[in-house]
């Protein structure tokens, strides 16, 4: 049989297999391009999102300076806060949110730069937006949100945002906070010691740490003992007045670490600590700070758990009026709103709490009862009111040290200072998210003749 030599086949399984591989090359090459367009994107729009949100601290930073030249033209002047609107009291970094995507709403634009007129189809959904619509109307209803608003509503600040991108901005008060650190400068067995960790298990046994526990007295009280062990400088595991339960590194034994009996260089540490769970940390963490070692605190800025726990530490370890049970909510809501009405003077808000609390000296005449002289004029009810007259309220008769307080007064608990400020902000472009935590010490003043806030101490900064 004669065989055929015919090699047309090959050729077409050769032409095959190159436009194959052709077709590999150039979807995988596509691929490439596609990944590296794709990762120089997420990269521009990181960096984006990081200055985003540098801006918004320098923001928060500005107002904060804002803030502190008003309060130095307030000190000059002789204010009966009392009688001066709560809202009124707000710091201007509170009053105004460090939020484009509030500013932008206000002023009709978008994230992408272009405004309601240029692109309707950028303007919020009414359905699910009806929460934050809410909150921008609740906002834009008060008066003074309106006139300081009123600055914004200029096509100079419509342009300065068109930019890509959107940053948000919050600041709390450290000084409103309760120290950790400071148990590490107070020796143990003094009745300073004992106070200060006193007021910490009064924080610990408030209504929002109660589900965290099988035995909340005895757990609360035992984590209290070991936070502050944790911390100070003694080796010896510390009870309340003056007892000992041994060496405190007993209780690191089954750990490939001791205490540290040092100050805590951040919140996270206290992850160390035996008996602190992820739930307990999470929610301490807005109550305690480890950037000032101040034993006393700001209740004029503090969050009103922080009230709470000194109102009912003072009723238990003054010695000097009756206990409240940190779940006698009425009570000590009654008085908490009786003493911040008299913020930001501590002062006031001593002899504030000393009345509600139906404490005098024997000096002091019995007509002021609750802060109410009964020789002081009567508020005018409003026009048409049925309500009869109400007493203002008088404090300058009364006292804001007890003599009978021989424990501690409520004022040396407070303080009036606000220098160092945590603030946190966020830039976003597009799904890129870039965070900054950052801690102030505004206390470190620059030298005469410098720019205001250039000499300030940073105490924490990341990244994240």
């Amino acid at each position: 049989m004669k065989r055929i030599h015919n090699k047309r086949g090959v050729a077409l399984i050769i032409v095959l297999a190159g436009i194959l591989y052709l077709t590999t090359l150039v979807v995988n090459l596509f691929s490439d391009v596609q990944n590296s367009h794709q990762i120089a994107l997420t990269k521009k729009r990181k960096l984006q999102a990081f200055y985003l949100a540098k801006s918004a601290i320098n923001l928060e930073r500005l107002l904060i300076i804002m803030q502190q030249q008003i309060e130095g033209e307030i000190n000059k002047m002789n204010v009966d806060w009392s009688q001066v609107d709560p809202v009124d009291k707000e710091p201007l970094y509170k009053r105004i949110p460090i939020d484009t995507t509030k500013f932008r709403m206000l002023m009709g634009s978008s994230s992408d730069g272009s405004t309601e007129s240029d692109d309707e189809e950028s303007a919020p959904k009414e359905e699910s937006e009806e929460g934050f619509s809410s909150e921008i109307e609740n906002f834009m209803s008060d008066d003074s949100s309106q006139n300081m608003m009123g600055i914004f509503q200029t096509d100079a600040l419509k342009d300065f945002f068109k930019f890509e991108g959107d940053f948000v901005a919050d600041i709390s008060e450290e000084s409103s906070k309760y120290s950790l650190n400071a148990i590490y400068s107070i020796s143990s067995g003094t009745p300073a010691y004992d106070l200060h960790k006193r007021i910490l298990l009064a924080i610990l046994q408030g209504e929002e740490f109660k589900d965290f526990y099988k035995n909340p007295q005895i757990e609360s009280e035992d984590l209290t003992h070991a936070i502050n062990d944790f911390i100070d400088a003694n080796s010896i595991a510390n009870g309340f007045d003056k007892a000992e339960r041994g060496n405190e590194a007993s209780q690191y034994n089954e750990m490939d670490y001791k205490p540290k009996n040092g100050p805590l260089l951040s919140l996270s540490e206290l992850r160390l600590v035996p008996q602190m769970s992820n739930d307990i940390l999470e929610n301490l963490q807005k109550f305690v700070t480890v950037y000032h070692i101040n034993p006393s605190v700001n209740i004029c800025l503090a969050e009103p758990e922080i009230v709470d726990a000194l109102i009912v530490h003072f009723s238990q370890n003054s010695g000097c009026t009756t206990a409240i049970a940190p779940d006698n909510i009425e009570e000590i809501s009654r008085i908490r709103d009786e003493i911040m009405k008299f913020c930001p003077n501590k002062t006031e808000v001593a002899k504030a709490l000393n009345s509600a609390m139906g404490l005098k000296n024997d000096d002091i005449e019995d007509s002021y009862v609750n802060g109410i002289s009964s020789e002081t004029e009567s508020e005018v009810p409003p026009e048409g009111s049925t309500e009869p007259p109400k007493p203002k309220t008088n404090n300058t008769n009364l006292a804001s040290k007890i003599n009978d307080c021989k424990v501690m007064q409520f004022e040396d608990l407070l303080n009036n200072y606000n220098t160092v400020f945590s603030i946190v902000a966020e830039g976003e472009v597009k799904d890129v998210t870039t965070k900054i935590r950052m801690v102030v010490d505004t206390g470190s003043q620059a030298s005469s003749g410098s720019k205001a806030g250039s000499k300030w101490q940073i105490l924490y900064y990341q990244v994240e």
